[in-house]
């Protein structure tokens, strides 16, 4: 095999470069009074599509096969080595990059739960609650992530028990292994992505199928943070796959795989009529008996039971009944006038995050109708994908683009589908074209789709995050042992890093402010307001008319220069102007 020419050289050179900058946000070196700097990834990739088309000009049609033919790359063989290494660059990402903070409602809800789980017990008695005398005081002094407990004074977590529990796991590793599942889970997905593609056209489908869930900007701005979403695509990733050879033994595996997703998010659990339903209209290649089709749902089931009856034991524990969750009843959660603003949304959100070229995989099912073989993996995938969809459709809308988490399992078999269509594509072309081009196009989605979550602060979130952290950090040296702290946003990460009472002021009845201070330095408390930036219009506003304390006119005792700005303002009548 010849070695590659200089052209192929210089413009993978330049592409890489171009996807080095856009990762790293810029690079500079300064070396006796040279400067090297480069910020912007569009500059080196034109210059190698340039490089490219000067080839090409240059040396011919002919010429260029030649050339290419050096470079020819063997999918078969390379694709699994390739997928386990975009897995591990996507593990040092979430790493790297991830928060590792347990914040506001949801960080805080899961990882002070997995803490609840590490000691055995999920009530958090309040006795407090019975001493106070202001309207719903369960109530106020719950904080963010959890709500009031059936029996009185006490609380119990919000969120599902699936991602605490592993949380819990990896705890007994390290105490910093709380933030590892999620990466972990993110890695596993990549890996998880090239084998469902793989499935459905060859390994060179898979690796386009890594490659783009990879940089996928709602996986990317997940996968930073110590959430639920990535792990439970992970697992119904997992179980689809297990599924797809459509052996009784998978089957079974696949099952189990299920009920670590229930366990993880009870809401999806309608994915796993899918999973029946496949089993029972199984593969008609190998003229399956109904027998066998039976004893393949059967195995499925079994393996799913677990999970569902855990989530039910759990629930009936925490909130009453196995029918209530932690967000309330169903009728609490869906209703049918979220259908028409959530498909307003999330088809939006969904194209303009990770480009129109999602829309080639409406083509795969005519790319795929000629192999009757693929029929049922590729009726099964899209189902995956569809009901996903659907389980979230009636759920309550929210404004921001990122809630396409809630769809993130939908994201693997749309990108698979994606993928078959651009190998389908691609099979057009010459061989020696074929490898070129399709690093040429990973390279610039790539580009375009990480620069998205860049820009919406998916590598800067951390920096943001850090605020939970300091502000906890100060109060846990700085204020006395019995200071009680009236927040919001702040009020689990400030029992979680401060070890301090904290009271919700925006649950707090507008007329009672100063009688519960009053009552609280009754109790021995000394308490303090800790309010981040945006929240100091919303707490004049909601007690200033009444209270001379509400109006925030004195000096905060300190001034936490975080991302937002935090102060914490000492709740004394001796501190404020007369």
């Amino acid at each position: 095999m010849s070695l590659p020419r200089g052209w192929i050289v210089l413009s993978a050179l330049l592409l890489l470069w171009a996807l080095a900058v856009l990762v790293t946000g810029g690079i500079f070196l300064e070396w006796h009074g040279w400067r090297i700097s480069s910020r912007e990834p569009l500059r080196p990739f034109v210059a190698g599509v340039i490089v490219m088309a000067i080839a090409a000009w240059r040396r011919g049609a002919d010429g260029i096969r030649t050339d290419l033919s050096a470079i020819a790359f063997d999918a078969e063989r390379w694709g699994l080595p390739c997928a386990i290494a975009l897995s591990i660059v996507t593990l040092f990402v979430g790493l790297f990059w991830g928060t590792g903070v347990a914040g506001g409602a949801d960080s805080y809800g899961y990882v002070s739960q997995a803490r609840l789980w590490s000691e055995g017990n999920l009530i958090v008695q309040q006795p407090i609650a019975a001493r106070v005398t202001w309207p719903n005081p369960n109530d106020t002094l719950t904080p963010l992530g959890y709500k009031p407990a059936t029996s009185n004074h006490a609380i119990v977590p919000t969120y599902a028990p699936g991602l605490p529990m592993l949380m819990a796991l990896f705890s007994q590793v390290h105490p910093a292994g709380v933030f590892s599942v999620v990466p972990l889970a993110g890695a596993g997905l990549v890996a998880l992505s090239f084998l469902l593609g793989r499935r459905l056209a060859g390994a060179a489908a898979g690796l386009l199928t890594a490659a783009l869930m990879a940089t996928s900007p709602a996986f990317l701005f997940q996968l930073v943070a110590p959430m639920s979403d990535v792990v439970i695509a992970a697992f119904w990733i997992a179980a689809l796959v297990l599924a797809l050879p459509n052996q009784q033994n998978r089957w079974l595996a696949a099952g189990l795989a299920s009920s670590f997703a229930i366990l993880v998010r009870p809401n999806t659990a309608p994915l796993a009529a899918v999973f029946v339903v496949a089993a029972l209209w199984s593969d008609q290649r190998n003229a399956r008996s109904y027998r066998e089709r039976v004893l393949n749902a059967a195995a499925y089931v079994t393996g799913t039971v677990p999970g569902v009856l855990s989530v039910a034991a759990i629930h009936t524990a925490l909130y009453g009944s196995p029918l209530q969750s932690g967000y309330g009843s169903a009728a609490d959660i869906y209703a049918l006038a979220n259908v028409l603003p959530n498909l307003q949304r999330y088809p939006f959100w969904f194209l303009r995050s990770e480009t129109s070229i999602v829309l080639l995989a409406a083509a795969a099912p005519l790319v795929m109708a000629r192999t009757p073989e693929l029929r049922w993996p590729l009726m099964f995938t899209t189902a995956v994908a569809i009901v996903t969809w659907l389980c979230y459709l009636a759920y309550r809308p929210f404004e921001e683009w990122w809630y396409l988490r809630f769809l993130l399992t939908s994201f693997p078999p749309l990108l698979a589908l994606t993928a078959v269509a651009l190998v389908a594509a691609g099979r057009l072309l010459t061989a020696a074209w074929q490898p070129p081009l399709a690093v040429a196009v990973v390279i610039l989605l790539a580009i375009w789709r990480i620069d998205y979550a860049k820009a919406h602060g998916t590598f800067d979130a951390w920096r943001m995050e850090r605020r939970y952290v300091e502000t906890g950090s100060y109060v846990a040296d700085r204020l006395p042992k019995n200071a009680v702290l009236y927040s919001m946003q702040q009020s689990g990460s400030l029992r979680y890093y401060a070890g301090r009472l904290t009271v919700r002021w925006d649950v707090l009845d507008a007329g009672w402010l100063d009688r519960s201070i009053e009552a609280l330095k009754a109790l021995g408390y000394e308490p303090y307001l800790v309010l981040e930036d945006p929240e100091e219009g919303e707490f004049r506003g909601r007690f200033g008319r009444q209270s001379q304390l509400g109006r925030l006119n004195w000096a905060p005792i300190a001034t936490l220069a975080t991302q937002p700005v935090v102060r914490i303002y000492a709740l004394s009548h001796d501190a404020v102007p007369r």
